[in-house]
C-alpha cells in the first residue's frame, strides 16, 4: 500500500480548518490573548482515513491510524477495554477483518458501564455514605487502597472499569469512591473501612 498523506488543511472560518482533499474539518481554540491555535498535522489521522470499529464478545476493536509518510504493511486493531492488539495484513478487506476479530476469545475485562449505569452506581454510593454519617478513610488508607486499584487489571485512567467510579488519591470523598469508608471493591480486593473518620454534619 502506498504511504498515507497528511491532510491539506485550509482555513475556513474562525478556528475551523478543512482538508481540501478529504473534507475533514478540524476545530481549534483561541489562547487567552485572543490568538488562534493552529491545528497540528501530526495529531491527526492520515488524509481520508477512517477507522474500522468492531464490537464483539465484550471487545471493542478500534483500528489505529497508520503512520503518515510510511508504507503500511499491516492494519492494527486495539481493544479499548483490555488493550489487546491484533495485526492483520494491510490489504485485508473490512468484511474479512470483522470476521477475524469476531473469532477472538472473549475480552478478559468486562465492558465498562455506560453513562446511565455510572450515574446510578455513584448515586447509590453517595446515599450509603450520607446514611452512615459521611465517614471517610484516613489518608494513609486511601493511599494503600489506591495502590491496590492501580495494580488491578480493571483500573484505567483513574477509574474502576467494573463499577465506573472514580478511584484516586483525592481525600474529598464526594470526588473519590475509595475515600468513602462505606464503599468496597466490586471484586472484593478491599473492603469497608473499620476505622472511619466521621464528618461533622451540617446543621
Amino acid at each position: 500500500m502506498s504511504p498515507w498523506k497528511a491532510c491539506k488543511l485550509e482555513h475556513r472560518e474562525d478556528c475551523v480548518w478543512q482538508c481540501q482533499r478529504c473534507g475533514r474539518r478540524v476545530q481549534t481554540m483561541r489562547r487567552p490573548d485572543g490568538s488562534v491555535i493552529q491545528p497540528r498535522l501530526d495529531g491527526l489521522p492520515p488524509c481520508g482515513w477512517r477507522p474500522l470499529v468492531v464490537d464483539s464478545h465484550s471487545h471493542l476493536w478500534v483500528e489505529q491510524p497508520p503512520p503518515i509518510g510510511e508504507t503500511v504493511f499491516r492494519r492494527l486493531f486495539r481493544c479499548q477495554h483490555c488493550l489487546q492488539e491484533i495485526n492483520l495484513p494491510a490489504d485485508v478487506s473490512d468484511d474479512l477483518a470483522r470476521q477475524q476479530l469476531t473469532l477472538q476469545p472473549p475480552c478478559p475485562r468486562p465492558k465498562p458501564p455506560g453513562l446511565l449505569q455510572k450515574a446510578v452506581n455513584y448515586s447509590q454510593a453517595l446515599l450509603r455514605w450520607f446514611a452512615a454519617g459521611r465517614p471517610t478513610r484516613p489518608p494513609e488508607e486511601i493511599q494503600r487502597i489506591l495502590a491496590i486499584c492501580q495494580a488491578c487489571e480493571f483500573y484505567r485512567d483513574g477509574h474502576c472499569t467494573v463499577c465506573g467510579c472514580r478511584v484516586t488519591g483525592d481525600e474529598q470523598a464526594w470526588k473519590n469512591k475509595i475515600a468513602m469508608a462505606t464503599e468496597t471493591c466490586p471484586k472484593g480486593k478491599w473492603t469497608e473501612s473499620s476505622t472511619p473518620l466521621l464528618q461533622p454534619l451540617d446543621l
